[in-house]
C-alpha cells in the first residue's frame, strides 16, 4: 500500500506552526516555490502517484499559485490549497480525472479542510483581515459584444 505524501509551503512566520507536524512525519515543508514546482512535475513521483495534497500557507502570492496549477502534468491528481493573510482560500483538485479546476474556499471551509486531514489549522479569528476596497470604489465589468 503506498504512503502519501502532503508538501507544505508555509509563509516565514507560520513556519512554526507546521514545525510540530513536520517533526512528526505527517508532511514535509518545502521552503521554496521553485522546488515544489520541480517536485511536483518529477516523472518520478508523478509515476508512484504519491503526491495527495500541497498547501501553500501563504509561501508565494496567488499569481504564483495560480501559475503553478496551470503548469502541472495532467498525471497530477492531488490537490493543492493555497491560503491567504486573510484565511480564506482557494481549492485547485481533479474534476473527474480530466479536467482541474480551482475553487474559492471561505476561512472557515479552509479551517474544516485542514482539520479533516489532520493538519494544523489557525483558529478563525486569528488571521489578519481581509483587505477591502475603499469606500466608493466599485468594479465594472462589461457584457462581451454580441457578433453580428
Amino acid at each position: 500500500m503506498p504512503s502519501f505524501v502532503t508538501f507544505v509551503l508555509p509563509e516565514e512566520s507560520e513556519r512554526a506552526r507546521w514545525s510540530a507536524g513536520e517533526r512528526a512525519k505527517s508532511y514535509t515543508v518545502v521552503r521554496d516555490i521553485d522546488v515544489l514546482e520541480r517536485t511536483l512535475n518529477s516523472p518520478v513521483l508523478q509515476a508512484a502517484g504519491e503526491i495527495a495534497r500541497v498547501v501553500i500557507d501563504g509561501g508565494t502570492t496567488l499569481d504564483r499559485f495560480l501559475v503553478l496549477v496551470s503548469g502541472l502534468p495532467s498525471a497530477f491528481v492531488g490537490e493543492i490549497l493555497y491560503i491567504g493573510r486573510d484565511g480564506a482560500g482557494y481549492l485547485s483538485t481533479r474534476e473527474l480525472q480530466t479536467m482541474r479546476t480551482v475553487k474559492t474556499l471561505g476561512s472557515s471551509e479552509v479551517e474544516i479542510y485542514l482539520r479533516w486531514h489532520g493538519l494544523p489549522a489557525k483558529p478563525r479569528g486569528s488571521y489578519s483581515p481581509a483587505e477591502l476596497p475603499s469606500k466608493g470604489t466599485t468594479a465594472q465589468l462589461s457584457a462581451p459584444e454580441k457578433r453580428r
